[in-house]
């Protein structure tokens, strides 16, 4: 029996902000966020403030876009590292995409191309502008309102060409396939009407088949969103304040004219004129909390005296989970996983310690992770 706290991955040692094609085509297992808005609200800048100058042009067919993969600010990361003195770490990343030339409720009409490619990404991050002086929850609450309307629009009319397919199939096709094929019009029927009420196409009100049936359509109805209030300085405390006073799901506010006077300036310098401005932190840690947040993502950790990693793995998911996304070889080969909560590892200055303790626990396939577990998994070849 084997055992592995880390997984060989050269393809991921990079700089702190570094953008690869693999997440432009899809080819990495990395969270991706398609950051949408009017053409107005700022989407490439806030991709801007969040990478600097790490995002990369790149075409998609037709397409002009902005990308940048990029490391997830992880302080817990950081302290473990220097705990256990490994001399690499590997945190976690999303992959931020923004298109120049496309835009939701843009004047004219969408691009199909456009809008087939954001059915690609696993989250949403819709851009809201913030000027100085205006009423912030009813500036936030109509542009998401705005925002969300020109999305279902876009649903629905692919909805309405998947009924007429599967109404044709219900009423004509082989025998065999016409129960599955009146399911599948019940459930589109649902989500019409769902998305005509401007609800989301989600649990609990869908069940598991139910949502497997309309998954192969991409829907932004049923994608997680996470929101950026791109807010003119003056506006930033305002906006901070009334975060603070409302539980408005997962935002997060960022100035993009801000951080692009930072751009150049030394960490310190940058992080003292965001103090001043009244930002506790860079953009991308706030943002990429946001995104966690409505992806609802938690990290889990692994490493060894070489080197300490990061891992995104989603909420509610197991230890086989876990290990497959590590390497698809561990989870075909698991035998079991020791965890013990990495503030703990911190605390007692590795993983010794704990298992000389018995702090170090044993849990099978189906044990659930939490957010900080951090795992050493046990597999044969």
């Amino acid at each position: 029996m084997l055992s592995v706290t880390g997984a060989n991955r050269s393809a991921r040692r990079l700089p702190a902000r570094c953008p690869r094609a693999g997440a432009i085509l899809g080819e990495l297992p990395v969270l991706t966020v398609a950051i949408v808005g009017r053409f107005d609200a700022g989407c490439v800048d806030v991709l801007a403030a969040l990478a600097g100058p790490h995002a990369i042009v790149a075409s998609k067919g037709r397409l002009t876009m902005r990308v940048a993969t990029l490391h997830v600010p992880d302080p817990r990361l950081e302290r473990l590292s220097a705990v256990v003195r490994a001399p690499k770490s590997v945190p976690a990343e999303i992959a931020f995409w923004a298109f120049p030339h496309d835009a939701v409720g843009a004047a004219a009409a969408t691009a199909a191309e456009w809008v087939g490619h954001l059915r690609l990404a696993d989250v949403l991050l819709l851009v809201v502008p913030l000027a100085a002086g205006v009423d912030v929850g009813d500036t936030v609450a109509a542009s998401v309102r705005d925002l969300r309307t020109e999305l279902a629009l876009l649903d629905l009319a692919v909805i309405e060409s998947g009924l007429h397919r599967v109404e044709s199939k219900a009423a004509s096709g082989p025998r065999v396939e016409r129960r599955s094929a009146l399911a599948v019009e019940h459930t589109l029927e649902r989500v019409r009407r769902s998305l005509e009420a401007g609800e989301r196409v989600a649990t609990p009100a869908y069940s598991a088949a139910e949502l497997s049936d309309v998954r192969g359509f991409g829907l932004f109805a049923m994608k997680p969103a996470a929101v950026a209030l791109n807010c003119a300085e003056p506006a930033i405390r305002p906006a901070q304040a009334w975060l603070a006073a409302h539980s408005a799901g997962p935002m997060a506010v960022v100035s993009a004219s801000l951080e692009a006077e930072l751009m150049g300036l030394d960490s310190a310098d940058a992080a003292a004129f965001r103090a001043d401005a009244g930002l506790p932190d860079a953009a991308l840690a706030r943002v990429s909390g946001a995104v966690l947040g409505a992806a609802d993502r938690i990290r889990f950790y692994t490493g060894n005296e070489r080197q300490i990693t990061a891992w995104l793995l989603p909420r509610g998911a197991t230890a086989l989970d876990a290990a497959g996304t590590i390497h698809s070889d561990l989870a075909r080969g698991f035998v079991r996983v020791d965890v013990a909560p990495v503030d703990d590892v911190i605390a007692n200055g590795g993983l010794a310690p704990l298992r000389a303790s018995g702090r170090l626990r044993q849990e099978g396939r189906d044990s659930v992770i939490v957010d900080g577990d951090f795992l050493l998994v046990h597999f044969t070849r």
